[in-house]
C-alpha cells in the first residue's frame, strides 16, 4: 500500500499564485471561519484539481501564515544577521516570500 504521503504533489508556483490571488481578492472571507473559506477556495479557485484538496489548503495556509508570523519576529529582533551587502526586503523574501 502507497502512503498518502508519497503521492502528494507539491505546490505549483501557479497554483501558490492562484491561492494568493484568491486570498487577496476576498480579504473580508479571511476573516471568518477558516473551515469555510478553505472549502470555498477550493469550490472556487481549484474545482477542477483533485490534487488540491480542502486539508492540503488548510495545511498551506497555515504554513503560509506561520512564515508569516516567524518572518516578522525575526524582523522585529535586533541583531538579526543583515550584514551590508544585503538589504531586509531579500531577507523577508528568503523567509516569507509573502511577507
Amino acid at each position: 500500500m502507497v502512503s498518502p504521503r508519497a503521492t502528494l504533489v507539491a505546490w505549483s508556483k501557479e497554483e501558490l499564485e492562484q491561492l494568493v490571488a484568491w486570498m487577496e481578492e476576498n480579504p473580508e472571507q479571511l476573516r471568518g471561519k477558516q473551515a469555510v473559506w478553505h472549502k470555498d477556495v477550493k469550490d472556487q479557485a481549484f474545482k477542477n484539481d483533485e490534487h488540491v484538496t480542502v486539508k492540503r489548503i488548510c495545511d498551506k495556509a497555515a504554513n503560509m501564515r506561520r512564515q508569516w508570523r516567524d518572518t516578522l519576529a525575526m524582523r522585529n529582533r535586533s541583531g538579526w544577521g543583515i550584514s551590508e551587502d544585503q538589504n531586509e526586503r531579500s531577507i523577508n523574501e528568503k523567509k516569507c516570500a509573502f511577507f
